[in-house]
């Protein structure tokens, strides 16, 4: 089992029901909760209107069902808004990294999780057949229906893995059909998805094995390990003295692993908020490359054999630019 796999089946339901459900009872009247594209538990009341919280109790009200209501949707409140987040970076990843499930544990642990259900409705999934080639795009709907861009119901059967759908596996015509069904719905993503920057190479770097555009880079070291592995690369492995001089993230969809190097005095145990590391290379492999050391040896021999960059698939060009990009806005 990944990591990915087990994260997967850790998900507490934050004390939702089996269809993603919480009811605070005042008595004579109800709550539900409603989690919103911004990741904030709100209820909704009997007429339909959305509050950021239960209101205080009034003279009609039941007083002890109502405070335990209130105590309950305090607990739930704090719950959601942290694993939320944490989810939501996790489905952010998988969609940049291009991670699949199988159609039986898509529909278990993602549609029908009494929590993950909120935060897969908000997004825009595909299809692909037991090669990768994507067959068809859905959403789930609020019954945890499939759906497609014009509210037909459908099935999986088609497909072998389920997937987000990043913006550069959808045509234009697929990516404003989604826009509009989206607005249609008032549902707001929880992270950057159908409008996602998205980046290319230049025709110049199509057959360089490099990407020049960053090197030279200088960055406070802390900034520079702490900023890439918020982004989830994996630091190196330490080497003589503890010190370790790249971070690695793959792509398992497409095969690929990027590697970013840098210069500097930078130790596992201590990174010195006055050294200043310096990116010296930026690289793709091919298959899922472990973390390594020593300016591209890898563990156990072999050095690495970088591709031409016109041969790394889109996608990752395109993430990895991002995610540089990220370190370029921080740089000394």
């Amino acid at each position: 089992m990944t990591r990915g796999e087990l994260e997967d089946r850790v998900v507490p339901d934050c004390g939702l029901d089996e269809n993603g459900r919480r009811e605070f009872s005042f008595g004579p009247r109800s709550f539900s909760f409603v989690l919103t594209g911004d990741l904030k538990p709100m209820v909704r009341d009997e007429s339909g209107k959305l509050r950021p919280g239960l209101p205080d109790p009034g003279s009609k009200d039941d007083a002890a069902v109502a405070a335990e209501s209130v105590e309950e949707w305090k607990l739930l409140k704090k719950q959601i808004k942290e694993v939320a987040a944490i989810q939501a970076a996790r489905l952010e990843q998988a969609m940049v990294t291009g991670r699949r499930w199988s159609p039986e544990d898509f529909q278990t642990l993602l549609a029908r999780h009494p929590l993950m259900t909120h935060l897969v409705q908000k997004l825009i999934w595909a299809g692909f057949d037991a090669k990768g080639k994507k067959v068809l795009t859905f959403r789930v709907t609020e019954e945890r229906d499939l759906a497609d861009a014009d509210d037909n119901a459908i099935t999986l059967d088609k497909a072998a893995q389920i997937g987000l759908a990043h913006p550069l596996e959808l045509t234009e015509a697929e990516r404003e059909r989604w826009g509009e069904v989206l607005g249609d719905y008032e549902v707001i993503s929880p992270f950057p998805q159908l409008g996602r920057p998205v980046y290319t190479l230049e025709p110049a770097e199509m057959k360089a094995k490099e990407l020049d555009r960053v090197k030279g880079i200088k960055l406070v070291a802390p900034t520079l390990v702490f900023t890439l592995e918020k982004m989830h690369w994996s630091r190196g492995v330490g080497m003589d003295g503890g010190c370790f001089d790249e971070h690695s993230k793959q792509f398992p969809a497409a095969g690929v692993t990027a590697v970013i190097g840098y210069e500097g005095n930078v130790g596992m145990g201590w990174i010195s908020p006055d050294e200043l590391l310096t990116l010296t290379s930026v690289y793709f492999v091919e298959g899922m490359r472990a973390p390594s050391g020593y300016g591209g040896w890898q563990v156990g021999g072999g050095k690495d054999a970088p591709l031409p960059l016109g041969k790394v698939p889109p996608i990752v060009i395109s993430e990895v630019l991002a995610d540089l990009q990220v370190l370029k806005s921080k740089a000394k």
